[in-house]
Order: C-alpha cells, then sequence, then structure tokens
C-alpha cells in the first residue's frame, strides 16, 4: 500500500501506471481532469491525504452537484476505482465488472435479441461480451439524449450517442446493431 502520498504523487503514479499500458492520450487526458477535479476538492475540504472514502465522497459530491452522463458517471467511476486500487498497490485491473447504471428494459429486449442473433452467426464469447458493452453504452447514451423510444431515432441522436465513445471500434459495432434493428423490427 502508497501510504500518505499527496493527490499530486498519486496522481503522476496512476497516469505513468496508465501509459505503461499504452492509453491513448485523449484518455489520459480525461483523467488528468478528473484528477485535478479530486485535488480541488481536497483542498477546498483541507484534506491532505488520500483515502477511498475520500474519492466516494468526491464522486457524491461532483455528481451532485454536476448534469452529467450516465457515460460520464461511469468515467468517474472508473478514475476513482483506478486511483484506489493504485493507492492501495492492487494490481491493474483491464476491464471492471457491468456498471451500476441499467439499461430500460426495452432497450434490454433488444440488446438481448441482438446478441443471440450474433451468438447464432458464430460470434465467439469474448466478441459478444465487447458487443454487449458497446451497445449497452450506446443505448445509454440515447437514453441520456432523450430518446427514449427506439422508432423515434433519428441521425443527430445516433451521431451525439456515438461521439462519447473514445474508443472508435465501437462505432462499427453501433453501426451492426442499428442495421440489425432496422431489418428485424
Amino acid at each position: 500500500m502508497i501510504e500518505n502520498k499527496s493527490i499530486d504523487v498519486l496522481t503522476q503514479g496512476l497516469l505513468r501506471q496508465l501509459e505503461s499500458k499504452f492509453y491513448g492520450k485523449d484518455t489520459l487526458n480525461n483523467y488528468r481532469r478528473i484528477l485535478k477535479n479530486l485535488n480541488i476538492y481536497m483542498q477546498q475540504k483541507a484534506i491532505f491525504v488520500y483515502e477511498v472514502r475520500v474519492g466516494d465522497e468526491f464522486i457524491k459530491n461532483y455528481l451532485g452537484t454536476h448534469k452529467v452522463s450516465s457515460y460520464f458517471q461511469k468515467t468517474i467511476n472508473t478514475v476513482i476505482r483506478r486511483l484506489n486500487d493504485y493507492n492501495e498497490g492492487k494490481p491493474y485491473v483491464l476491464q471492471y465488472a457491468n456498471t451500476q447504471i441499467r439499461l430500460q428494459k426495452h432497450y434490454q429486449v433488444l440488446l438481448e435479441s441482438y446478441l443471440v442473433f450474433c451468438q447464432e452467426n458464430g460470434n465467439r464469447a469474448s466478441t459478444l461480451k465487447s458487443k454487449k458493452r458497446f451497445c449497452e453504452d450506446f443505448l445509454i447514451s440515447l437514453t441520456d439524449l432523450g430518446c427514449n423510444d427506439i422508432s423515434k431515432i433519428n441521425s443527430a441522436k445516433i451521431a451525439n450517442a456515438c461521439l462519447r465513445f473514445n474508443n472508435k471500434d465501437a462505432w462499427a459495432v453501433i453501426r451492426m446493431f442499428l442495421k440489425y434493428l432496422q431489418e428485424k423490427i
């Protein structure tokens, strides 16, 4: 465990760890921005040593005072979990388990139908897992944009939802998902 380290020292260490995992420039900048907000929060509260509870309090405070998308909520949670892991000396974890944000029931049914279709067409479990994650995030983004009914989807909402992805590989998966929806619905 790294003890009595300032948030500046922890931030620099975490960013070096992520750079060694070949994180992209945009992702690292997102981490920097969120960790800078955490640093400001700690300064305002006169907190000099980072602990897990400080991260939890920061998340609660930030989400309570800022209107953010569910996608950005997940990002903040991921950044703080990675900082906690780094602070506690835990090994790097590529991807965390499913998020707390849930899909609306009718979107969940559409997604499950698509995944069954993909499985029947020979997609492997790892492919299904990534397709599920991308499509789930896409549908959550649509909900954030006020599109609660797939029949009311339009090109502007699709473009805005896709632009929330740092990983552009998601776009191809979303395109296949939308093609499936167009043919089956």
